[in-house]
């Protein structure tokens, strides 16, 4: 099975989406959820959220509602989520999912660093640019890494 992990804010949405979530926070832009579709179209890999966002998807809350249905507009699921250990440990999150889960292919999209290099996991992760959230290059390279395994 191969993965891609990802968070929300500074990937699917940046500062220019006008959309807003139920809590009235930055939504989701569809033409960022399009660029992740191409990912998951040219790899086959299955979504698993890292993000903040996973608590109120797991709790099924609005916010977590919202993200599901955003993603199914365009065929896109998210089949789990990392585990809370703490919120700036995001790459010890990601390590223990995929030991626990024995993932051999995977790449993380985010917009920081969190413990990323410290954990070794620098050569899957994909770092995107707030401003702008999920471009074309990193598509590319995401899609390289989950290719290359």
């Amino acid at each position: 099975m191969k993965v891609l992990f990802l968070d929300i804010d500074g990937v699917l949405n940046s500062r220019a989406t006008r959309a807003r979530n139920p809590s009235g926070f930055c939504g989701i832009s569809s033409s960022l959820v399009k660029k992740l579709k191409e990912i998951i179209d040219a790899t086959g890999a299955e979504i698993v959220l890292s993000s903040d966002w996973k608590v109120s998807w797991k709790n099924k809350r609005k916010d977590g509602i919202y993200l599901d249905e955003k993603l199914a507009e365009f065929d896109l699921k998210i089949i789990d989520c990392t585990e809370d250990i703490d919120w700036s440990r995001r790459g010890a999150e990601i390590l223990s999912y995929v030991k626990k889960h024995n993932i051999k292919a995977f790449v993380i999209l985010d917009d920081r660093k969190f413990d990323f290099r410290k954990c070794g996991l620098e050569d899957v992760f994909v770092q995107t640019n707030p401003t702008v959230g999920l471009v074309a290059k990193n598509v590319r390279e995401a899609i390289e890494i989950l290719l290359n395994d």
